[in-house]
């Protein structure tokens, strides 16, 4: 048998990178030797996660930016082509979840949630994937989540978005396929990130019992990032949705859904 070598990427974009899994993902990216474009709507904060990539001997450029207004989304393409070797791979780690229930959610934060966490993957993936094909094809990774996989009545709008991305993942996968454009989604479960702070510092967490979770454990962004990498260089993998989620699918019914 032959062995399989990871696709090898030249140039990336990562969204959502000032922190957290988008900013993980980049950091280990750029330590593979891939060139990073790395974007955020908090331009300080993509700032500093810019000198510390480039500290550490990162080729990265930063790019901040709010990817909701649609001309953003040709502006960072532009920026990418101009900055990165060759554009062939595309990362969409950018959310957002608030935590309320269905009797306290609003038209605003239901249209906002899906701007974040659908609309942004799917008009980025849309104009990327030209540039992708011209480059003799690439790879996208979607970061859904495990909301999307199971009712998840903290946040209705947030799990409806990611259930969307994950079906839309699949979609791409087929369609661009004969261009050589893999595209895959990433399932994280409760990970510790400045956007699930609320729930991990809780002294009394009583809606994440990690009694559920087989591991014991959040999830570090670092371990969600090497399980990202991983889908962007296996060569024969796409339309895959891989759950890092220390194994709380496997072992527990959903929750009991909120009033």
């Amino acid at each position: 048998m032959t062995p399989q070598h990871p696709s090898p990427r030249h140039g990336a974009v990562v969204t959502g990178a000032a922190g957290g899994i988008g900013g993980a993902i980049a950091r280990l990216l750029a330590a593979s030797g891939t060139a990073v474009v790395i974007t955020d709507r908090d331009g300080d904060a993509l700032g500093r996660a810019h000198d510390r990539l480039r500290r550490q001997g990162a080729r990265v450029t930063a790019l901040p930016i709010d990817l909701t207004r649609p001309p953003a989304i040709d502006a960072l393409l532009r920026h990418a082509t101009a900055h990165l070797p060759r554009l062939d791979t595309i990362v969409n780690a950018a959310g957002l979840c608030r935590g309320v229930p269905f009797r306290r959610l609003t038209t605003a934060l239901w249209q906002q949630t899906l701007a974040i966490d659908l609309e942004i993957p799917l008009r980025l993936c849309g104009a990327a994937a030209p540039h992708l094909r011209s480059a003799g094809g690439g790879t996208i990774l979607n970061i859904a989540s495990i909301a999307g996989l199971r009712p998840f009545p903290f946040a209705p709008h947030y799990a409806a978005a990611k259930a969307e991305l994950i079906s839309l993942t699949k979609v791409m996968a087929v369609t661009w396929a004969a261009a050589g454009i893999r595209v895959n989604a990433l399932c994280p479960g409760w990970t510790r990130t400045a956007m699930t702070e609320v729930f991990w510092k809780d002294p009394h967490p009583s809606q994440v019992p990690l009694h559920q979770v087989p591991l014991g454990r959040w999830a570090t962004v670092d371990e969600i990032a090497a399980a990202a990498v991983f889908l962007t260089s296996t060569p024969h993998i796409t339309g895959a949705v891989l759950v890092a989620d220390g194994g709380l699918l496997a072992h527990h019914p959903p929750p009991h859904p909120g009033r």
